[in-house]
């Protein structure tokens, strides 16, 4: 398999981040103008049952470049407090601009001082995962918002006075306007949104677990298949089939470059080998001995 691998010249390794988490949300309201200090301020919280799966990749330093070749596959879904079950579903990412580079793409790795701290001893706050993703929301299976701008958010701080790292939290910020062909946001309603009262949605998981890997180029050979390289390379085969947009049944042809994070498989104990017990007789016993001397 080492000879398969492919270093593109002059760039970077790429960088995989996949965060899954089952368990209860706080859905808040959230107005994306609010960042800007030009909105009302919601204080209005319910918790959710959710299921969330990220996985995303940042494969460009640069990127206002377009097409970006950085991605993104994000399913997010809940039951509301109408009773109603929200999918939020990302497959694509929203590129930035050359004027404002930090916004579009995925970024990770990310350091910065928190608000208001002018010490330069200060602890820095660690953010793994940023990402901004262009998101549907369906409502009950029918589509109700697509193209809508929803932003990720993995953070990491430090308490006060300690140099533990708290527990990381995740938010997906969906905003009340959606992203045209251009990348420029367009006014337009969450319609999912407003049936509870609320511009947009904040949702925030607290203490989730994530995984960050390096991504490897590797080129495909006659009767490759996307699961025996993962075999072959111990990697998750489902992170595999998300990062290259394919199904497990999908042909690959030989010269083709496969993405593949190298996220460690999941593995299950091997199983307890049973040791039937076996009783002998006195008379077994006394023809072994014979036998053997």
């Amino acid at each position: 398999m080492a000879h398969r691998l492919a270093f593109l010249p002059n760039q970077g390794v790429p960088l995989a981040v996949k965060v899954t988490q089952t368990g209860s949300a706080l859905l808040a309201p959230y107005d994306l103008r609010a960042d800007a200090g030009t909105s009302h301020q919601y204080t209005l919280e319910d918790e959710v049952e959710t299921e969330l799966d990220v996985l995303a990749l940042d494969n460009t330093p640069l990127d206002w470049q377009r097409p970006t070749q950085d991605s993104v596959w994000l399913r997010a879904s809940f039951f509301d407090t109408l009773g109603r079950r929200v999918e939020i579903r990302a497959d694509e990412v929203v590129p930035g601009t050359p004027e404002e580079q930090h916004f579009g793409g995925v970024a990770v790795n990310l350091y910065q001082q928190p608000d208001g701290a002018n010490d330069a001893g200060a602890d820095w706050v660690h953010q793994p995962l940023a990402v901004w993703a262009r998101c549907q929301i369906r409502v009950n299976d029918a589509l109700t918002d697509s193209d809508v701008l929803g932003v990720i958010s993995l953070l990491e701080e430090r308490s006060n006075g300690d140099s533990e790292l708290l527990p990381p939290v995740l938010t997906l910020d969906l905003g009340h306007r959606r992203i045209d062909s251009n990348a420029q946001p367009v006014n337009r309603p969450l319609m999912a949104a407003e049936d509870l009262g609320m511009p947009g949605w904040r949702i925030v998981w607290e203490d989730v677990s994530y995984a960050q890997a390096p991504v490897m180029g590797v080129r495909v050979e006659k009767g490759d298949t996307p699961g025996n390289i993962a075999r072959d390379m111990t990697v998750d085969l489902t992170s595999v089939l998300r990062a290259n947009r394919l199904s497990e049944s999908d042909k690959l042809g030989p010269g083709e470059l496969l993405r593949v994070p190298m996220l460690i498989r999941a593995t299950s104990a091997a199983p307890k080998k049973e040791h039937p017990s076996v009783a002998l007789t006195w008379k077994e016993i006394v023809k072994g001995w014979t036998t053997l001397n």
